[in-house]
This record gives C-alpha cells, sequence and structure tokens, in this order.
C-alpha cells in the first residue's frame, strides 16, 4: 500500500491546472454524515499538492491512482496526529471526475476524527482553500468538460432514485449517449444553415440552379430529424412517469371496498374502513415502491351514479365526490374498484357498475386512461358462481364503454386478504396486472431504451426545436410567393439554438447557471 514511485517515472506535481470555473481549492465530506466505519473527504483543485504536503509532511507523493496508507497530522502542529491509519488517493487533472487535481482522504468514520481533518485542511490556506457549495464538484466537471447538463441533471436523479425502474431511467441519461445524439443533430443543421447561407449569398461557388436542390434536401433531411425528436419525446413521457412516479386513483361507487384495498396496497391503516357509504370524504394519498415502480395511490369518495350523483348526500360527501372525479382526471392509471353486491331484484348477487366511467376515464384528447378494472368481494360466491356473475358484469362494461377501450378485469377479496387466507384473496395478481400495465406505460423496445434518459427540461426543448423545424418546412416549402430565404435560415438558427440548450455547450446554449442553479440546489455538498 504504502509503495512509492520511482524518480525516473514519477511526474512532478505542480499547481498549474487552473480550472475554468474557479481557482481555488474546494472541499467537502462526500459520504454521510454521522457516525460510520469510513469517510470520504473529496478535495479538487489547484492546492492538493500543498494540502497533501500538510497533512502529510515529509512523505513523498504517492502514485496517482494508488490507494496508499499515510498518517494525517495537523499542518500546524507535525504532533497533533488527526488519523493515524488514513488511505489518501491522488489524481491529476485533466482526467479526473473535476477536471481538476484531486485529492481524497479515507478517514476513520467517527465524527471528532472527521471534524478535525476537515478542520485541518481549512487552515492549511484560507484565501486558496474553502468549504465546497452544493453540486459544486458538479458544477466544476461541467465547466471543464467531464460532463454536459444532460448528465447532470441524469446525476441528480440517480442521487434522488427511490426504485429500481427510477435508476435505471437515470443511468441512461448518464452515458452520454443522448448528448451525443443531439451534437450530432445540431452540427448538422449547422451544416445545412451554411448551404442556405450560400444561396441566401448568391455565392460565386454556387450557381443559382445548383442551389434550387438544396432547399427540398434540406426539407427532408429536417423531416427526418422530426420523426427522431418524436420517439424521443415519448421517451421523454415514460422517463417522466418512473422518475416522478405514476399516479393512479382508485375510483367506484361507495362501499365497494376502495380504502381496504388501499390500506392493502401501503400496508397500513391509512384510510377509514367503514360499512357506512360515504366514510371516505378526501382524497387520501400514499406513496409506494411497488415492484421497483414509483406509484402514488390515491383513494377517493364513492361517486354516485350519474343519473343522480348527489341524492341524499350532504354538501361534504358532494365536495368528496367532485375531488375523486378531478384526482381521476389528473392520473395516470384509473383502478375502477367494483364489488359483488346482493341483487336488490332477487335472491343472487349482481355487481354495480358506475355510469360515470366512460367520462371519468376519458381524456380531453378523446382516447381513454390505462383502466384497470377490480371486482372486490369475490369471497361471497362460490368459483361458478363467480364467473357467471363477472361475465354478466363484463359484458355491462363492454356495452358503457365501448370497443375501443382497453382494460383487464381481476377479482379480489380485501376480506380475505386481510384474514390472510384463501391465497390473501388474490391480492397478489391485482399487483401483478398492475406491474403490467406499469410496464406498458414505460416500456421502449431495447434499441431505444436510452430515450427513457431524456428529461423534461430536455423535452421541453426538443418540443420547441420541433416548432421551429415545422415553421421551416412550411416556409422552405412554399410555392407562390417562393420561400423568404432569410426566414427559412432564421428557424433553422433557432432550432440550432435550442439543441445547444439541451447539453448547455457551445454558442447560444443561453443563460447555464441558470439552469445549473436549478439543478444543483438539489445536490449534497460532496457532490
Amino acid at each position: 500500500m504504502d509503495e512509492e514511485v520511482p524518480p525516473s517515472t514519477k511526474k512532478t506535481r505542480q499547481a498549474q491546472y487552473v480550472p475554468v470555473s474557479d481557482s481555488q481549492t474546494i472541499y467537502a465530506l462526500s459520504t454521510a454524515a454521522g457516525r460510520g466505519a469510513i469517510a470520504i473527504i473529496r478535495i479538487s483543485g489547484p492546492a492538493c499538492m500543498q494540502i497533501y504536503q500538510a497533512l502529510c509532511p515529509g512523505k513523498k507523493a504517492p502514485r496517482e491512482r494508488y490507494a496508499t496508507v499515510r498518517t494525517l497530522c495537523h499542518p500546524k502542529d507535525t504532533n497533533n496526529v488527526l488519523d493515524s491509519d488514513a488511505i489518501v488517493l491522488l489524481f491529476d487533472a485533466p482526467n479526473t471526475a473535476t477536471g481538476e487535481d484531486m485529492l481524497e482522504l479515507h478517514v476513520h468514520g467517527g465524527p471528532a476524527t472527521v471534524k478535525a481533518v476537515m478542520s485541518a485542511i481549512s487552515e492549511v490556506n484560507p484565501k486558496a482553500i474553502r468549504a465546497a457549495a452544493p453540486g459544486e464538484f458538479t458544477r466544476r466537471a461541467f465547466y471543464n468538460d467531464r460532463l454536459d447538463l444532460g448528465q447532470i441533471e441524469s446525476l441528480g436523479d440517480t442521487l434522488s432514485a427511490e426504485t429500481e425502474f427510477q435508476r435505471r431511467a437515470a443511468l441512461r441519461g448518464r452515458s452520454g449517449e443522448l448528448s451525443r445524439i443531439y451534437e450530432d443533430w445540431r452540427n448538422s443543421l449547422i451544416e445545412e444553415l451554411a448551404h442556405a447561407a450560400a444561396d441566401t449569398d448568391h455565392s460565386e461557388e454556387h450557381s443559382l440552379d445548383d442551389m434550387a436542390g438544396i432547399w427540398p434536401r434540406i426539407i427532408n433531411k429536417v423531416k427526418a430529424m422530426q420523426d427522431e425528436i418524436s420517439s424521443h419525446r415519448l421517451g421523454a413521457e415514460r422517463g417522466t412517469l418512473l422518475r416522478k412516479g405514476i399516479q393512479v386513483s382508485l375510483i367506484g361507487l361507495p362501499n365497494a371496498g376502495k380504502s381496504s384495498l388501499f390500506n392493502q396496497i401501503v400496508g397500513r391503516e391509512a384510510s377509514i374502513v367503514n360499512q357506512q357509504a360515504g366514510t371516505t370524504r378526501d382524497v387520501v394519498e400514499a406513496t409506494v415502491d411497488l415492484r421497483g415502480y414509483l406509484c402514488t395511490f390515491s383513494d377517493t369518495a364513492g361517486v354516485r351514479a350519474a343519473g343522480n350523483p348527489y341524492a341524499d348526500i350532504g354538501a361534504i360527501e358532494q365536495e368528496g365526490i367532485k375531488r375523486a372525479i378531478a384526482k381521476a382526471k389528473d392520473a395516470d392509471v384509473i383502478v375502477y374498484v367494483a364489488s359483488i353486491e346482493p341483487d336488490p331484484k332477487g335472491d343472487g348477487y349482481m355487481i354495480p357498475i358506475m355510469e360515470d366511467l366512460a367520462s371519468i376515464t376519458q381524456k380531453d384528447d378523446g382516447n381513454f386512461k390505462p383502466l384497470l378494472i377490480v371486482v372486490n368481494k369475490n369471497d361471497r360466491l362460490s368459483p361458478s358462481q363467480r364467473i357467471y356473475t363477472i361475465n354478466n358484469f363484463t359484458q355491462g362494461i363492454s356495452q358503457l364503454l365501448g370497443p375501443k377501450v382497453s382494460y383487464q378485469i381481476i377479482d379480489i377479496s380485501v376480506i380475505d386478504a386481510v384474514a390472510r387466507r384463501s391465497k390473501e384473496g388474490n391480492i397478489g395478481g391485482f399487483s401483478q396486472a398492475l406491474t403490467l400495465l406499469f410496464h406498458e406505460l414505460t416500456h421502449m423496445p431495447i434499441e431505444s431504451e436510452h430515450l427513457i434518459g431524456v428529461t423534461e427540461r430536455q423535452s421541453q426543448l426538443l418540443e420547441t426545436c420541433a416548432e421551429h423545424l415545422e415553421n421551416f418546412v412550411v416556409e422552405a416549402s412554399r410555392g407562390a410567393p417562393p420561400p423568404d430565404n432569410s426566414i427559412a435560415t432564421y428557424h433553422l438558427e433557432l432550432a440550432a439554438k435550442c439543441l445547444a440548450e439541451v447539453t448547455g455547450r457551445a454558442e447560444g446554449a443561453g443563460d447555464v447557471e441558470e439552469i445549473l442553479g436549478v439543478v444543483f440546489s438539489k445536490f449534497c455538498i460532496g457532490k
């Protein structure tokens, strides 16, 4: 561990690399605060060697990227040992995480040891060394071309990921593959702008006959780019569901068992359960990790029949019904909870249908939200009776929703689940059906999986870029009067600017500092 570098091969270490962002050296605790086995203190900047020499007096610099055991001493009192068995790692610029010289100190994780070492670092050279701000290591990586904006956003998503699929989505954006695609698009537009400029200037190198075919060729290239942007925005929509979580609304008639099912999902008594109709008056929400998917479930008030929705109910329950419908309208997935009830017209059983189901599940564009229908209280019937009753219910649902709506029907028994009998009421089957629905919402083909890494900010910029490209196509495709070259090229310039803003690189990237400020506000100090 204590191997020294031979003088003939060892590089002369000098604080000669001055970063673009700041000439000061920064330091921070990169591991969690508090008691632990090991604490890692991260240092970046031109004074790394000065700090090493101050804390390890008389010791030669270890080989780059080799872990070496060192005794750390106070810079003003070598007899004051801070840690007798610290691990030291040195990294030379520019091939480091920040693009600067870096030093890592792996010390024993007791709070007193960490505090002593951090205090000692600050005393080495107070004018040149300071504590890091949140996200400052990553900020320096950006300014030294180690990361772009998209990768930084994905890094932030990685740090905040709570579920497996959130982690996977964040990882897609960190590879740099998306940034390379956007940079290629931008370079392609710039190349076409050069050709368009030649057309506009009527340069000597191009005759008018030669230039006549340029607009159709550029239009074809732009249309192909528009198709690709559509795919990227679809990936962004699906990635957003993974990162922010899928909103699931439980709706149904009063007393169908929504609150009981909700409590089974979240694993606690979050909603009040009572046989009296209208017990749930407000929306109750809980966020859970369901087989790797982050989901927020909403238990809502029972919705009365559409023909007479507010009959015999008070103002509070009326407000609860309004909120239930509003929450369902905002949801990504609808879980309609029906139940097997005694037939008021006979001795058997039937499944009442919520007449508002079609209007609640229909989106503004005329399409329908993903729908899972759950029939509760199957413990009331024998298997053969259950099949007959559910078949009748299915026919009624088909007539209500029509052939365009796809859905799955699954029967459960929350009572059996609570009592832990009969395979726990088929709650596992419900979870599996819901997981498959989530998969359909977020899945991308293998060749397009990287598109899930597209962030919401990138998607908005791509949407604006697509609008500028469409404006270009409209202008460049005009027959009479002929296209105005200056207007057409202006739209191409705006599209290229949007792509520059996606990565934060190149001229026209906009106010990068403002974007970085928003992103880094969510970062910890040691990142």
